[in-house]
C-alpha cells in the first residue's frame, strides 16, 4: 500500500477537507510504522482523499523543489521542530477552516536535513507536531494520527478524548 513513488488512494464520498496531499522526503522502512500509517490511512479514507507522495532523498535544495513543484497554489503546511504547536481541537479547526475554503491542503515533511528556506518561506504555515525530534517515520505516522483525530473531533466521533 505504501511503495512506489506516489500513493493514491480511492475516491470516497467526503466531507472534511477536499484532499489531503502529504509530500515527505524518503520511503517507510519499518514495518511497524507502516502498519500504523496504514491503520490511520484507512480510517481518513472513509472522510477524504489522501494522497501521499515519496519523494526520494537528494541534496536539501533539490528536495525543496520537487516539494514545491507538488505544492502548486494549495495551501500547504511545513513540518518543522520551529513551527507553531497547537493543541489537537486547534489544529482541527484549521482543518475545518481550510474545508470551508474549498481548497486541498500539502503538509511538508522534509529530510533530516529538514526543509530548506524556500520551502519554509512559502509555506502558509510552519507546524511543530512537538518541540521533540522525531524520525521522519514516526514523523509521518503522528501526523496521520493527528489528521484522523482532526476529523474526528469535527465528527464528534468517540476517539478524541
Amino acid at each position: 500500500m505504501l511503495t512506489g513513488d506516489t500513493i493514491e488512494f480511492i475516491n470516497l464520498p467526503f466531507s472534511t477537507i477536499a484532499m489531503i496531499r502529504i509530500i515527505a522526503v524518503g520511503k517507510i522502512k519499518e514495518p511497524f510504522f507502516r502498519q500504523g500509517i496504514e491503520e490511520f490511512v484507512q480510517r481518513i479514507q472513509k472522510y477524504a482523499k489522501l494522497e501521499i507522495l515519496e519523494i526520494k532523498d537528494s541534496t536539501k535544495e533539490a528536495e525543496g523543489e520537487k516539494h514545491l513543484r507538488h505544492v502548486r497554489d494549495n495551501p500547504c503546511i511545513a513540518l518543522d521542530a520551529k513551527g507553531k504547536q497547537y493543541l489537537s481541537e486547534e489544529f482541527a479547526a484549521l482543518l475545518k477552516k481550510i474545508e470551508q475554503e474549498g481548497k486541498h491542503i500539502c503538509f511538508l515533511i522534509g529530510s533530516e536535513k529538514g526543509l530548506p528556506h524556500a520551502v519554509l518561506q512559502r509555506a502558509d504555515l510552519v507546524l511543530s507536531l512537538s518541540s521533540m525530534t522525531f524520525l521522519h517515520e514516526m514523523t509521518r505516522l503522528i501526523l496521520v494520527e493527528q489528521l484522523y483525530r482532526a476529523i474526528t473531533i469535527q465528527k464528534g466521533l468517540k476517539y478524541h478524548k
